[in-house]
């Protein structure tokens, strides 16, 4: 899956494929004319709020690094760019540095944001946010086919920079321009260094009007276009700006849309019965560990990235509500061994941040001689123990508070009407419901913290963790000590 590289006096080279990442002669500049000019910017996000740009073949990072440089001098104010990006073979966070080494002066901390949240090395979406630049950067690792069945799209415009149609040839097939085009904004504009015959005419086929153009460097031409045939699908239609959100729940999940919205400049009104943290969310800590699903399937790539995605938010936006990391999942049966074994080996999950444990392993990981138990368990190293009174502080601090009941919801126009006990604020709802109350564990077992093996409404009591390293504190989670907390 990782890259496989050769390093030349002009940058690395793809030894899968055969071919270079960039010209040996200016990589930047190659970046700047053939995509950034390509496709019109910046004059193309001119006076827009929203703007997204899809790339096929994300390689070095180049083409991100010098587009988020030109949108942070030239965006508007308050204005947002949301990036999709695919990689097949994705290369290291090190080999990145050493790639982009040469252009950190010229582009300021664009490569230093991008290098500080580099996609780890697993399959499936991962979100990165780059909060200086006012952009979202959404990265695919795998099948470019499987990406852009799962992306929504739109996109304003695209950079076609998958490795040469003769050395790579399913980035170019004729299904996957298919879906750039229905994945298009009507006028959305492309650009690649390619005039191969088939790239042209397929994406003729997929409705875009194309144009050769002087290339870069020792290419002699290279290919722009723009989208004229309206998109089919119901997904091409530009999104309509929301100026404002009412919540209704103070809980996590309210908090994460605070800070989600927020972050994109949306004002948000909070609406909760008593106060922040009332319900489930008012345990002293929670788990943070992932739905584990072997049947290796959308919902369980979803589960994978979601919990990698929260993992990157807690440690981020909310260190100091971290109470312990690295979590123990017990197995409720002889196959969880199996089971567990399948899970690791995953590339869903970055490789080894899950490690299967025997019954002398768990002994060992719980300083304790014999456990008295044979079941096999499973090592989750990303898991957090968090606090959730500091999640709720560091993440609602951006709301507007209401304290009500909201009794009905109803739409007015474009928004919508809150009614309640006492007069409340429109807004686009996003409505919140708890699917179950938990409660703070009386009695939690000493030798970790046992939220039960319910996936839904848990809470966890944190008790004293035993280990050899003092300076370490660990979870536990599963049976038979375990207590389910909640109805």
């Amino acid at each position: 899956m990782s890259a496989d590289l050769e390093w030349t006096e002009g940058g690395p080279r793809s030894l899968r494929y055969g071919d270079i990442y960039f010209s040996r002669s200016d990589g930047l500049a190659e970046s700047r004319a053939v995509f950034l000019e390509g496709c019109g910017l910046p004059h193309g996000w001119s006076g827009r709020a929203r703007f997204t740009v899809a790339e096929l073949g994300f390689g070095t990072g180049l083409n991100i690094a010098a587009l988020l440089e030109l949108w942070r001098r030239t965006r508007e104010p308050g204005a947002h760019l949301s990036i999709f990006s695919v990689e097949a073979h994705p290369l290291s966070r090190d080999q990145a540095a050493r790639a982009l080494g040469a252009w950190r002066g010229v582009l300021g901390d664009a490569v230093d944001a991008l290098l500080t949240l580099w996609p780890e090395v697993r399959t499936g979406f991962q979100r990165l946010d780059l909060l200086a630049h006012a952009a979202t950067l959404d990265v695919y690792i795998g099948d470019v086919g499987e990406a852009l069945a799962r992306w929504g799209g739109p996109a304003d415009a695209w950079f076609l920079d998958g490795f040469s149609p003769a050395l790579n040839p399913q980035m170019w097939t004729g299904e996957v321009l298919a879906a750039v085009g229905r994945l298009s904004t009507p006028g959305a504009r492309l650009a690649t260094f390619t005039v191969a015959g088939p790239v042209r005419r397929g994406l003729v086929a997929a409705g875009f009007e194309v144009e050769k153009r002087p290339g870069f460097g020792a290419k002699r031409e290279r290919l722009e276009g723009r989208l004229v045939a309206q998109a089919r699908s119901p997904s091409s239609s530009r999104r309509t700006a929301v100026g404002s959100v009412a919540i209704v729940g103070g809980g996590i999940a309210a908090a994460a849309l605070v800070r989600a919205f927020s972050r994109q400049g949306v004002a948000c009104t909070l609406i909760e019965a008593e106060a922040p943290g009332a319900g489930a969310s008012g345990n002293p800590s929670a788990l943070v560990t992932p739905r584990l699903d072997a049947g290796f399937g959308p919902a369980a790539d979803l589960h994978a990235q979601a919990f990698a995605f929260a993992v990157g938010l807690y440690r981020r936006d909310a260190p100091q509500a971290i109470i312990a990391e690295g979590v123990l999942q017990l197995g409720v049966a002889a196959r969880d061994e199996a089971r567990f074994a399948k899970l690791a080996a995953w590339t869903g999950f970055a490789e080894g941040r899950l490690n299967p444990m025997g019954p002398a392993d768990l002994a060992d990981w719980l300083a304790e001689d014999d456990t008295g138990d044979n079941r096999p368990a499973l090592w989750i190293a990303d898991a957090l123990v968090v606090e959730p009174a500091l999640v709720l502080r560091a993440w609602l601090a951006s709301a507007d508070h209401v304290t009500g009941t909201v009794v009905e919801v109803e739409p007015q126009g474009e928004r919508w009407a809150c009614r309640g006990r006492r007069s409340l604020p429109r807004g686009r709802l996003r409505r919140l419901r708890p699917s179950a109350r938990c409660r703070p564990a009386s009695d939690p077992w000493p030798g970790g913290v046992h939220p039960g093996a319910g996936l839904r409404g848990e809470g966890c009591g944190l008790g004293r963790l035993r280990h050899p390293d003092p300076g370490r504190r660990r979870a536990v989670r599963g049976e038979p000590r375990a207590r389910r907390l909640g109805p």
